[in-house]
């Protein structure tokens, strides 16, 4: 929930993005801050086709907008087709208006322990504003990861940013090892 606050119900992310954030806020005047997610879940499934557009639009905009390190405009681009954001920002909001259907905030941290033993490395863009760091850091505290199995890169969030994509390469090639049959 900490994370679904700071990306979408103005707890952190708009502060880095505001000229992004009023755009995509700007899609429902006068709803409280702490309430984005609802209301943007109001706009993606209404009767009204024009509405739900328009609205995904924003949420895949913004996602769009504050994803990368450096924004090239190629997620914009990708997200210009409506129905595409559609999708995407219906499934997103779901998840998240439910908690990604999990039972409680600290259920993913509180369930690692039953990972130990499983080759682990964590890759993390240091600027990634849809998953700030400090959760995949409590992660590799409470696994214990070595400090060589957590990849800070200098990139946002997304994959297909060159210093993350070569990070995960990387891993796979490391990893294959272990799913290799003799």
């Amino acid at each position: 929930k900490k994370e679904i606050d700071w990306y979408y119900e103005e707890a952190g992310a708009n502060m880095v993005f505001p000229e992004k954030w009023e755009q995509y806020k700007a899609q429902i005047p006068g709803v409280s801050p702490r309430n984005m997610v609802e209301a943007y879940h109001r706009l993606l499934t209404s009767e009204d086709e024009k509405v739900r557009l328009t609205a995904a639009l924003a949420w895949s905009r913004w996602e769009a907008a504050t994803s990368k390190l450096e924004d090239d405009g190629s997620l914009t681009t990708k997200f210009e087709d409506p129905h595409l954001a559609l999708s995407f920002a219906r499934i997103e909001n779901h998840y998240f208006r439910n908690g990604i259907f999990l039972p409680s905030d600290d259920y993913l941290l509180g369930e690692v322990a039953k990972l130990q033993g499983i080759p682990t490395r964590i890759v993390q863009g240091r600027y990634d504003m849809v998953c700030p760091i400090k959760p995949a850091w409590d992660v590799k505290k409470a696994m214990n990861i070595p400090d060589e199995e957590f990849r800070v890169v200098i990139a946002g969030h997304s994959a297909l940013e060159a210093e993350i994509r070569s990070e995960l390469i990387q891993t796979t090639q490391d990893f294959k090892k272990y799913f290799t049959r003799y």
